[in-house]
């Protein structure tokens, strides 16, 4: 059951075309001096009541049309549940075993993509990529020295230089077996 004005309307564009055309175009303008009067009582400091009402509800309106929208695509781009465990299966299934000749492809593709990843930056993009390059392996060397020192320092309290040169040492006197003695190892 249609509204009476839908009945209007639908009768006036079958019987009069022109008269349907200026019907539209009134519309229009109508419209759009609506949404001027709507945006220029938004943008004062304190906007009246009915305006941030009818903002509201455009906003609403705008949000469930959104959401039928993102169904309707999820419906379609969907298929029905039997193909789809099939092609989920199929690809449980294949499995892709990286050889030499596939890996130094993708390498290649990856170093051609990054060469004209490097062309397109600026200068700034540049200079700070260096910049944290060159942080990082500071920080890094700073770290190894640590490391270095700390691994020394633990060194002096044993009579070896490595633990290598301590395990072959003390092997060959494990080796020496003198008949009634038990060495400790």
């Amino acid at each position: 059951m249609t509204s009476s004005s839908a009945d209007y309307r639908r009768k006036l564009k079958q019987n009069d075309p022109e008269k349907f055309a200026e019907y539209l175009q009134t519309q229009k303008s109508k419209a759009k001096a609506n949404r001027d009067r709507l945006k220029n009582e938004l943008k004062k400091k304190k906007p009246a009541e009915w305006a941030i009402k009818r903002h509201q509800h455009q906003l609403d309106l705008a949000k469930i049309r959104q959401k039928k929208y993102d169904q309707k695509k999820r419906i379609e781009k969907k298929p029905d549940l039997e193909t789809h465990l099939i092609v989920k299966l199929k690809l449980k299934k294949k499995k892709t075993v990286n050889t030499r000749k596939s890996l130094s492809t993708k390498r290649e593709y990856n170093r051609l993509m990054k060469k004209k990843q490097r062309e397109n930056m600026s200068y700034q993009k540049k200079m700070w990529i260096k910049k944290r390059d060159r942080e990082m392996k500071m920080s890094k060397r700073e770290q190894l020295k640590l490391e270095s020192t700390v691994n020394t320092s633990t060194n002096t309290t044993s009579a070896f230089n490595t633990k290598k040169t301590e395990w072959n040492l003390t092997s060959k006197v494990r080796k020496i077996q003198i008949p009634g003695l038990k060495l400790c190892t």
